[in-house]
């Protein structure tokens, strides 16, 4: 239920790492609340990382950051130029008085620490833009946001899907 899940091995501090480099991505969760929570970014043990122009919405929260995770004014995976909108309950999880498992690191001093990011209201579009029969619809591949920030057509051609399953 939740877009990103990443980690690395929790009995170590030392290598191997998991050390990602997300540039460009658009992460539409459901919009509705299951049974289960849902995480944009669940991110988690020893984890190293850079992301750039991640689009996070429909979620039950934005981001998790799990374990120890650094400070957010020294986060062992950083963030710029992303948008959070649309989310069910809050955008992070310590909001809403979940219980802290990351050791007090402060979301969203992290998400408004990091360069250029933003809550848009209104939202640029909606989860249901996201979740047409044949696939993000133009509010979404137009944006000139995430997934869809240089070609707005990638999604488009033989290798693409939406069949529901």
């Amino acid at each position: 239920p939740n877009g990103f899940e990443m980690d690395s091995d929790p009995a170590t501090t030392d290598e191997p790492r998991s050390n990602d480099t997300v540039n460009h991505a658009t992460l539409c969760g459901s919009g509705m609340s299951p049974a289960a929570t849902t995480y944009g970014m669940v991110l988690r043990e020893n984890l190293l990382g850079t992301f750039d122009d991640i689009i996070v919405t429909g979620f039950d929260y934005a981001a998790d950051a799990r374990d120890e995770f650094g400070t957010p004014a020294n986060p062992d995976v950083t963030l710029a130029n992303s948008q959070f909108f649309n989310m069910n309950m809050a955008l992070f999880a310590d909001e809403s008085g979940a219980a802290d498992n990351d050791n007090g690191f402060d979301e969203q001093m992290w998400f408004d620490m990091g360069d250029n990011n933003s809550e848009p209201d209104p939202a640029p579009f909606s989860v249901e833009d996201c979740q047409g029969a044949d696939g993000p619809n133009d509010k979404v591949t137009g944006s000139g946001l995430g997934a869809f920030a240089d070609e707005p057509d990638w999604a488009t051609g033989m290798w693409v899907d939406w069949a529901t399953y």
